[in-house]
């Protein structure tokens, strides 16, 4: 009896896993808007919260290293990497900083590594970078041939290939590369910019201008886009004010404002989610989370707080559909087995129950 009381009581205590939710998008948004200060703080209130969540402490290594604070970056990316060994995005953002800081040989080493692990072909298109930089010309172009030959539509490896041609003085070369980039991706400034120098260097005067122009059209959209951005991350502040004081209404129509901006930013959605969970609209909130999931279905924090609600709401079938996923998405995460835990109590399937708890208490106690 004392055990189903308890597991009843999880739907409950577990809303406390919104606040991890709200404080890694309001961490996330800071971070696209640069706003590193509160990145950090927000991230470092979520590893306080989860100390134990390789997520968090990934999320504050990459807000540590996108301020260049690169000390505490390698050391929140080493706990992500002994949390969760071979994270991939620890070991790029490793293997990117030591390259900073010119450390040549231990971001290859970190490439390397994690080229090894995954067919991500991020470590790869870095190693390339790394080796180019280390006079190994050759070799990283070889690698970047490698990496289109087996996908035509690496628009990414494409484009590394033009630069590294370009910097080698091969602009004969580079043009066709950068012409592939811009016709996948028309508004890739970077690629146009390339093509408009190599252009002017190979004395193709009238076209290297209609790169050029091409390319400051794509930065003003772009600027323009940014702009959008930003007064949608001074939003969520404006919802974070509100929220302090206890005005859910002011918070929920911000947060709607945020949206009506940038309707396809997952993180609004999940913030929204949030205000209207704490003002009490259950319905809204599972709305607005399963949106949020459906924009960035790798957030397995998104993911429990959906299934939250829908065990809350008696939906134990489809709560547990969505809570597997989240397991799925971080194996080290404990929540969702403490609501599959609950949920499969309440269907009556006690074995279920007792396998969820077993870890949920495991990686509790981690």
């Amino acid at each position: 009896m004392i055990a189903t009381i308890v597991l009843l009581s999880a739907f409950a205590a577990a809303a406390a896993a919104g606040d991890f939710a709200s404080l890694m998008a309001r961490g996330e948004a800071a971070l696209s808007a640069r706003d590193y200060v509160t990145a950090r703080d927000a991230f470092e209130k979520a590893v306080a919260l989860r100390p134990s969540d390789p997520a968090a402490h990934y999320a504050l290594g990459r807000a540590l290293g996108a301020d260049q604070k690169y000390q505490p970056a390698v050391a929140q990316l080493e706990e992500t990497l002994r949390l969760s060994p071979g994270h991939i995005g620890a070991l790029l953002d490793l293997a990117s900083i030591e390259s900073a800081s010119g450390r040549l040989d231990r971001a290859e080493g970190h490439y390397r590594e994690a080229a090894a692990k995954s067919p991500e072909p991020r470590a790869r298109r870095g190693l390339a970078t790394v080796l180019a930089r280390d006079g190994r010309l050759p070799e990283a172009l070889g690698i970047l041939r490698e990496l289109i030959a087996a996908d035509a539509s690496d628009v990414d490896s494409r484009y590394d290939l033009g630069m590294l041609l370009m910097q080698g003085d091969d602009c004969g070369a580079a043009v066709p590369m950068f012409e592939e980039v811009v016709r996948a991706r028309p508004d890739h400034r970077k690629a146009l910019y390339g093509l408009g120098n190599c252009l002017a260097r190979l004395g193709r005067a009238e076209d290297a201008a209609r790169a050029m122009e091409r390319f400051a059209d794509a930065t003003r959209a772009e600027e323009e886009r940014i702009g959008s951005e930003r007064r949608a991350y001074f939003l969520m502040i404006e919802i974070d004010a509100a929220l302090g004081r206890g005005a859910l209404r002011e918070a929920v129509a911000a947060a709607r404002e945020a949206i009506a901006i940038s309707p396809d930013d997952p993180r609004l959605h999940a913030l929204l989610g949030q205000c209207l969970d704490g003002s009490g609209d259950d319905v809204g909130a599972l709305r607005a989370y399963r949106r949020s999931f459906e924009l960035n279905p790798g957030d397995p924090s998104v993911a429990v707080e959906a299934g939250r609600l829908l065990a809350k709401g008696g939906r134990f079938e489809e709560a547990i559909e969505i809570l597997e996923k989240a397991a799925r998405l971080d194996p080290l995460m404990p929540e969702p087995h403490r609501l599959l835990a609950a949920a499969w109590e309440r269907l009556g399937n006690g074995q279920n129950a007792a396998r969820e708890r077993a870890i949920w208490q495991r990686l509790s106690a981690r």
